[in-house]
């Protein structure tokens, strides 16, 4: 059972073992009250040595696999899904990982989403789906973003603190800046225009 902002989901957690096998096996999560799979882990590809003569896939081909996959094991989500672009999808040594977000009607649900990973030779060796069931409002008469940004400019909270930059590989410079941070994350109600305060 995992517990987070929109409530508690329950899952039933599978390893799945050949007899005589060794080593990292590949574990399943499903859901409890549907039976969906929204979880998928393979680390055994890790101690395998790639052939040199394989063939290894581009960002693009990667890609095209995550998709494919979410049609077969999430038919019902892949419509609803964008590539996230923020932060960026990332390839750690042999594997490509890719993060949707949930769209509903037009509008990004962040909240919600699946991940894929993808190893260079096209095995898929992790996946996850968010995707709580909840009850979204039909977007209509809704302020403008220009009228949106003038209420929060105005309404938002900052606080003078010190900040350490760092350099691009991560080492932390040697002089601190100062910095106006938001004190609480703020959004916008998109009909009546008041403020949210997001925890």
């Amino acid at each position: 059972v995992s517990t987070g902002p929109l409530g508690r989901q329950a899952s039933w957690y599978y390893t799945l073992r050949l007899e005589g096998q060794d080593g990292p096996m590949p574990h399943v999560g499903v859901d409890s009250a549907t039976g969906e799979v929204v979880e998928f882990h393979d680390d055994a590809f890790r101690t395998l040595r790639p052939d040199p003569g394989e063939k290894r896939l581009t960002r693009d081909e990667a890609l095209a696999v995550a998709r494919d996959f979410i049609q077969k094991v999430s038919p019902a989500c892949a419509g609803h899904v964008a590539l996230e672009k923020s932060p960026p999808e990332w390839q750690a040594g042999d594997t490509y990982s890719f993060r949707f977000f949930r769209v509903v009607n037009g509008i990004p649900f962040p909240m919600d989403g699946i991940g894929v990973d993808i190893a260079s030779n096209g095995r898929v060796v992790g996946y996850r789906c968010e995707w709580h069931r909840v009850n979204f409002p039909r977007p209509q008469s809704v302020i403008s973003p220009a009228e949106a940004a003038r209420r929060w400019v105005a309404n938002a909270s900052y606080e003078l603190k010190y900040y350490l930059p760092r350099t691009d590989d991560g080492r932390p410079r040697a002089g601190a800046r100062l910095v106006y941070f938001l004190k609480e994350a703020v959004a916008v109600d998109d009909v009546l225009g008041y403020l949210l305060y997001v925890v």
